[in-house]
Parts: C-alpha cells; structure tokens; sequence
C-alpha cells in the first residue's frame, strides 16, 4: 500500500512538473512573438515591446525592469514583431511591423505585406495614445491644499484650496481652474476670495492653431473687489503638448465688468492674453510651471495675475509644490497697493 501511495505522489508531481513546463513555454512564446529588439549605439541589446515614440523621447518595456526612458537619437536600430501604430505630422496612421534607425526611414510592414517608408521627420508618434487618435479622452489636473505666507495687502498665514482639471480629446480640449481661500482672525474675516476659470478649445486639423471661448471670474474681499468677471473669444498657439513639457500662448477680445465695494460698476471691451506652461526639469523628479494672464482695458479693469512655481512629486500621485503668485489691479475697492505678493506651500495629488 505504501508503494502505491509513493507511486500515486510521483505521478501526481510529474503531472504537476508537466503543467508549469508548458505554462512556461507558453508565456515565453507569447513574450516572444510580442517581442522587439532594440539595439542602442552603445551595443547594447535589449528584448521588449514599443510603448511609445514622440518628440525624441522613446519608452521601451522589458520584462525585467519596466517601462525605461531613452533618447531616440541614442538608439542605433529597432526591429518589431508586433504591429505597431504610426502616426505622422499629417495624421496620417499605419499600422504594422517596424524596422527603424534614427537618422533614415523608417519601414513599416503592413498586414497585407506591404513595405511603407515613412520619413523620420514625419513621424509625430509611434503607438500614440489613444486621444492623439480620436479613440479616448485624457483627463489630467491636480487639487491642493496650501500654508501661504503674504505680505502687501495683510499679513496672516492661512490656509487655501486649488484645482484644476484638463479633458483632452484629439481636436477638443476643456480646462477649468479654481480657487478658493476664507480666512479668519479671532473670529474676524481676514480674507475671502475666489476665482474660477472655464475654458473651451477647438484645434484647427493637422495644426498646433486653435480658437478658444473663455469666462472668468473673481471676488475679492481684501482688495474690494466685489465681483470681476470677462468673457470672450480667442486663438491661441500649442508650442508643446506632451508629459514633459507643455506651453501654449493666447490672445483675445473680451468683455470685462468690474464691480468694486464701493458700489462702482465698469463694463467695457478689452483685451488680454493667457500663457499656460509647465515643464520637467530633470526627467520626472521637478516640474516647473507659470500661468499668466492680463486684460488691458480702461484703467477700472486692467489687471494682470500669474502664478509661478515649482512642484515636487513624492509618491504615487501625491506632490509637493513651492508658488509665487503676483496679482495688479490698476484700481481697487480700496485703500490697497495696486500689487500684491503671496508665496505658497503646497501639497496636493495629481492626475
């Protein structure tokens, strides 16, 4: 009985053996016929699959270490086995296999074996995502909490919120910003103030050109300014649109109403600019980032704001931000400097 037992207990191993042997030869073959090589100019050889390819920057997956970062023009070749998509300056897409070396053509392989050579300096993106193809929107934004240290309307420490939020779809995108901070000082109101801006653009096909309708608005208390708002149309330039770094530049015509607390009213036509940048500074371990905005308009509604800062990611979405805001009003509700200063600390997600 106890050979039989032994006998039973070796089958049911060798069985067991058997089973992740052809699991293993499984996912190494799926891996294989996945697989890319890429060749850098160093020699190295490296096995994996194309992430992406845009503005010089490659992302390769390796079955060891992940999704690495590497400069185009430091790969010597790249060979696929899997289809790949390409995407052109025209917008143009094909879709097949890859061979490519920085500085030539690149060929692609259709699934009907025909070989396509597309110039290198054509090719916006290869396996993009998928809002740069029409097939998803892409949401990002941060929300934060901050300890603001100011000087030239009071001089209180206090506690402010922040948000802001993109939905990015091929030819549309939509943005709103906002704040808000109340603040109190043995049960008298210090501060109270917001601001929020919505904002609607349209991209002009196979072009970084776009229009834009806009509408802000503002209260605030300190500066006795009861309510601000503008609204209006504008075009605008996308310099850069990427993870990395992104910069755009807008100019429009709107209508501009101020309503002081000294129950002053002026509404008239100006108009201003906005520029929205941010950029990593040393891969993804500091980003800068500058908003501006100014209406020129009669002297009741000129203004001009920015906001100017550093932001520090800490671990999975949580962040760490240092800002300078600079805020001018040609005329206020009261006895105030025209300008004012506040430095902020701030933590926060991001998305």
């Amino acid at each position: 009985m106890k050979i039989l037992k032994y006998v039973d207990s070796l089958d049911i191993n060798v069985f067991r053996l058997k089973c992740q042997a052809i699991a293993l030869l499984l996912s190494l073959y799926a891996f294989t016929a996945q697989a890319a090589e890429l060749v850098m100019i160093n020699g190295d050889r490296l096995t994996g699959t194309v992430e992406s390819l845009g503005k010089g920057i490659f992302k390769f997956r390796t079955e060891y270490a992940g999704v690495i970062t590497v400069e185009w023009n430091k790969v010597e070749s790249l060979t696929t086995e899997k289809e790949v998509i390409v995407l052109t300056n025209d917008d143009q897409m094909f879709s097949g296999t890859l061979v490519a070396k920085p500085g030539k053509n690149i060929k692609v392989q259709t699934s009907n074996g025909q070989v396509l050579e597309v110039l290198e300096d054509n090719i916006a993106y290869i396996n993009p995502e998928d809002w740069r193809i029409g097939k998803a929107t892409k949401h990002s934004g941060h929300a934060n909490f901050a300890l603001k240290l100011d000087w030239g309307t009071s001089d209180n420490d206090t506690l402010d919120a922040d948000f802001d939020h993109v939905a990015r779809k091929k030819s549309s995108r939509a943005s709103i910003y906002a704040q808000l901070e109340y603040d109190t000082s043995k049960g008298e109101k210090t501060e109270d103030k917001w601001s929020v801006l919505g904002k609607q653009d349209w991209f002009v096909e196979d072009s970084k050109r776009f229009y834009s309708f806009s509408a802000f608005a503002e209260h605030n208390w300190s500066r006795g300014i009861e309510l601000r708002y503008n609204v209006g149309p504008s075009i605008g330039y996308q310099w850069w649109e990427s993870d990395e770094k992104n910069m755009s530049l807008e100019w429009g015509l709107y209508w501009v109403s101020t309503n002081l607390q000294n129950e002053d009213t002026y509404s008239n036509l100006g108009t201003g600019w906005r520029i929205i940048y941010d950029q990593y500074l040393y891969k993804k371990y500091l980003q800068a980032y500058h908003r501006q905005s100014s209406i020129l308009s009669n002297r009741e509604n000129m203004n001009f704001k920015s906001v100017t800062g550093l932001r520090l990611p800490l671990y999975s979405g949580f962040l760490a931000s240092a800002e300078l805001e600079a805020n001018w009003d040609a005329e206020t509700g009261k006895e105030t400097n025209d300008g004012e200063f506040i430095t902020r600390l701030k933590l926060g997600y991001g998305w």
